[in-house]
C-alpha cells in the first residue's frame, strides 16, 4: 500500500506540531507527531483497521486516541 498525504494533511500536520511545541515541555509535540506517524504506520499495515464512515463507505477514519485528531483514508 502507498500512502499519499494531501496538503490538508501536511497544512494539519505543521499547525499540530507548531500548536504543541508551545507547550512548555517540548517533548509533548514530539510525542503527538510520533503518535500520528505511528498510526500512519499501522493503517499502512492493516488498513481496514478504522472504522467506516457513514454515507462514505471508501472512508475509514482511525482515532488518535489521547489527542483530538483521527486519521483518515480513502
Amino acid at each position: 500500500m502507498k500512502v499519499e498525504y494531501s496538503a490538508k494533511f501536511l497544512a494539519d500536520l505543521s499547525s499540530i506540531a507548531a500548536y504543541y511545541a508551545g507547550f512548555s515541555d517540548p517533548t509533548v509535540s514530539e510525542r503527538v507527531m510520533a503518535r500520528i506517524h505511528e498510526v500512519v504506520a499501522r493503517v499502512l499495515i492493516a488498513p481496514e483497521s478504522g472504522r467506516r464512515v457513514a454515507n462514505r463507505p471508501d472512508v475509514r477514519v482511525v482515532p488518535l486516541l489521547s489527542y483530538p485528531y483521527v486519521i483518515s483514508t480513502a
